[in-house]
């Protein structure tokens, strides 16, 4: 009789398989984008959304079967210090600040339309209900899973904390300004980046993946509410190119006290586990 093979384990996950992995989500996510676009999807935000459930939960199976550690320790889904959740609330203004920092860029920048994708007209009745879900549910959970959980405890082992950070940084920014940026250049990287390496330094600062998934879920409930304007705060979601400088200067002050705050938690939090 011929034996039955003995499967192998699958070897552990490395650095350079979730690097890999990182580079392909944002193609991923645009073909999969114009995969249900072409399906007859009509509201922009659904099909970005779904495109992201599918890219990032398939790439997150593939790294997620070479785990050595159980999920909620690999990913660091434990309890936070206090001042990490303290952090939280006064690095919600940072928002304000990485708005008016593309505000800068764009004007001294204009940029070019770029209609890659072509304009998908919404249905109004729908349209918040999709922003909401995509900036509030989806954007936060597959992001910080997929980066923050998954990718930065492995560069930051390979690469140091500062330089594993940064590289972090920059793969979350590129995957989530990827897509708006085909229709308007890649302007949205400044705020992209900015807003990304604060969740990358609160996340391990804070040696959990909870508290930069309740910011970014926060960005996400202030970003819908900027798209209706509900703030009415000139440069951010009402009327004028730039906002105004106290509001600005306010809205630093608060973000200087979160980082400080994230610190704070960094010494009184146990290391990050990967």
């Amino acid at each position: 009789m011929i034996p039955e093979h003995e499967s192998e384990p699958r070897p552990p996950l490395t650095f350079e398989f979730a690097f890999m992995t990182a580079l392909l989500a944002p193609l991923c996510h645009l073909l999969w984008v114009i995969v249900f676009q072409s399906m007859g999807t009509k509201l922009g935000a659904s099909a970005i959304g779904m495109g992201a459930i599918v890219t990032y939960g398939a790439l997150f199976a593939l790294c997620a079967v070479r785990f050595r550690l159980p999920p909620a320790r690999q990913l660091a889904v434990v309890s936070a210090p206090v001042t990490a959740w303290l952090a939280v609330l006064f690095l919600v203004p940072a928002i304000v600040v990485s708005s008016e920092l593309d505000n800068v860029v764009k004007s001294l920048y204009p940029p070019q339309p770029l209609p890659l994708l072509g304009k998908v007209t919404p249905e109004p009745p729908f349209l918040g209900a999709a922003l909401a879900m995509l900036f509030v549910g989806v954007y936060p959970l597959v992001h910080n899973v997929f980066f923050r959980g998954m990718l930065q405890p492995l560069a930051t082992a390979r690469l140091g904390v500062v330089l594993g950070v940064i590289v972090t940084s920059l793969f979350s920014a590129f995957a989530a300004a990827f897509i708006p940026s085909l229709d308007s250049g890649f302007w949205p990287m400044a705020p992209a980046v900015a807003n990304a390496l604060m969740l990358c330094i609160l996340r391990q600062c804070s040696g959990s993946l909870l508290p930069p998934l309740a910011l970014e879920a926060l960005w996400g409930v202030v970003q819908v509410c900027a798209t209706y304007q509900i703030f009415g705060l000139a440069g951010f979601d009402g009327s004028g190119s730039h906002t105004p400088a106290n509001w600005v200067v306010a809205c630093g002050v608060l973000t200087v006290v979160g980082l400080l705050l994230c610190r704070a938690a960094a010494r009184s939090s146990s290391p990050a586990q990967g």
